[in-house]
């Protein structure tokens, strides 16, 4: 991939600080991440999904030293209600979640941290979602995804429900849903205001022949996931990085102005 100019590599896994925790306790996911950033080549690295109940801290060590990595953190926590987190097999409590959020900030001031939530799982109820509620507000996570618990065969939660219970427990938890992502768009519009008056490198994903506009996306902006930054510029080509100066917000987006050289 070096070797054929791509200028972002995403690692992405389940756990990515899982790896090699076969083989030894304490894994082998810094020494991978090690050998692939100090790969020859123009490229920056962005880590997808690391499970925030065993987070490696020395990450953020490397991060300081190793400029290739992108200070970019998505960390599943899933709920914040320590009954639900309990049911789903979690060891992690959201006290220890928000620490690590703080944690991961006061390591490194720009760090952009983003999760995933889970709605409706078995007795998720109005205290709980409460809880979740004010767990996101004391947070202030830049991004945010979430989903309905979905009722699977062949898992552990299957027979605690019978369907017609799972319809109007969905019903219930989209509602849910809806009010928890007013939330975080909020809080996300809010968290991208620090980026503007800043320069920032743009990789770009799409030019329109005609147009001196493009889209793309700055360390902060996973891709399919989080929003875009829309890139106003002569001469751009995707798949390339130009240095862009970031004029205002707009929605959940960036606008920017590409930097002659």
């Amino acid at each position: 991939l070096a070797d054929h100019g791509i200028k972002e590599i995403n690692i992405i896994a389940q756990d990515l600080a899982a790896y090699g925790t076969d083989v030894t306790e304490k894994g082998l996911f810094i020494d991978l991440l090690e050998k692939i950033a100090a790969i020859p080549g123009d490229f920056k690295i962005r880590l997808l999904y690391i499970h925030p109940d065993a987070f490696p801290t020395e990450l953020l060590d490397l991060m300081k030293k190793n400029s290739r990595i992108l200070h970019y953190f998505d960390l599943p926590m899933q709920h914040a209600d320590p009954d639900v987190l309990k049911e789903m097999g979690r060891t992690g409590s959201p006290e220890k979640y928000a620490d690590l959020v703080n944690m991961i900030r006061t390591e490194l001031p720009d760090a952009v941290i983003r999760t995933t939530l889970m709605l409706g799982y078995l007795h998720e109820d109005d205290k709980a979602f409460e809880l979740l509620c004010n767990f996101v507000k004391k947070c202030r996570f830049d991004w945010m995804g979430s989903f309905v618990y979905s009722r699977e065969e062949d898992t552990p939660a299957y027979p605690l429900r019978t369907e017609q219970e799972q319809e109007e427990a969905e019903s219930i938890a989209r509602k849910r849903q809806k009010k928890l992502e007013k939330i975080q768009e909020k809080i996300t519009a809010r968290r991208l205001e620090r980026f503007v008056g800043n320069e920032y490198d743009v990789l770009i994903e799409e030019t329109f022949e005609g147009q001196d506009l493009a889209i793309g996306r700055i360390y902060s902006q996973a891709p399919d996931v989080d929003g875009q930054t829309v890139v106003m510029g002569q001469n751009m080509v995707a798949g390339q990085v130009y240095r862009c100066g970031i004029r205002r917000t707009a929605g959940l987006d960036l606008d920017a102005v590409k930097i002659d050289d």
